[in-house]
């Protein structure tokens, strides 16, 4: 594997999450980080992140599922409640988005678009201007079409270097109850949408990983099941293929 990106999600959730996260990442098991910039741990987070920016990577974590909206006012209304806080799973968001009438669609699709691009500045005002980031989503919920789309009409303003797309190939390994999980519909699911959605990047020029490890093992990241991945995409990729595998420590 010649481009192969080791990402511990959450960076910056919790000061607990956080601290598991560095201690990986010492002692040299990551090369990624993913920040989610309204953690509560998010300024310890990039603090700590400074000290190891010359031999560690960082994403944006995005998300619209949970903890306090990002951006303020009125501008996140049809996505957080009377707390300002999201209120909304990748299933419900999707349903509020479908049954929606035209027009509240696309006052979803601006709030949308208005809750990532705060979510983008703050790292970046934090960080630099000048670093091109990778972006991933909190639960995938960049996966979603509508929220894909809005992600993409904001990628070249804020320099994003690539996009995260969890097409994960089906491989085997222990524990077999995984194979009778809701995994397994996640990880076909998120498998359609990846497709049609590197279509779209691919398309607008973005960058995006051509594998995936992280979807049908969550939960269950064991040293056996990151070998038979990465066995499984060894037969199918190419040399200049990348490859991310995400974790969760603590």
């Amino acid at each position: 594997m010649r481009h192969l990106l080791i990402t511990a999600d959450d960076f910056g959730l919790t000061r607990g999450i956080t601290d598991s996260i560095l201690e990986a990442a010492d002692e040299g098991v990551l090369n990624n980080v993913s920040i989610l910039a309204n953690g509560n741990a998010v300024d310890y987070a990039l603090t700590e992140y400074r000290k190891r920016s010359a031999r560690l990577s960082i994403s944006i974590h995005l998300n619209l599922t949970e903890g306090p909206a990002t951006a303020t006012g009125d501008r996140t209304r049809f996505l957080t409640d009377g707390n300002d806080h999201f209120c909304h799973s990748f299933v419900s968001l999707w349903l509020r988005y479908i049954f929606s009438l035209p027009r509240t669609r696309r006052v979803i699709r601006s709030q949308i678009r208005d809750e990532l691009s705060a979510q983008i500045n703050k790292v970046r005002t934090i960080l630099s201007d000048n670093i091109a980031f990778r972006v991933d989503g909190h639960q995938h919920i960049h996966m979603l079409p509508f929220v894909f789309e809005e992600l993409l009409k904001i990628c070249k303003g804020y320099k994003i270097s690539s996009i995260r797309i969890p097409t994960e190939p089906f491989f085997f390994a222990k524990p077999v109850s995984v194979y009778f999980s809701p995994n397994i519909a996640k990880h076909v699911l998120l498998n359609i949408l990846g497709w049609r959605n590197r279509t779209l990047a691919r398309m607008a020029g973005v960058e995006a990983n051509s594998f995936f490890i992280g979807v049908l093992f969550t939960g269950h990241m064991t040293k056996d099941a990151v070998e038979s991945g990465l066995k499984r995409i060894s037969k199918l990729s190419n040399p200049d293929d990348s490859t991310e595998i995400i974790f969760h420590p603590g």
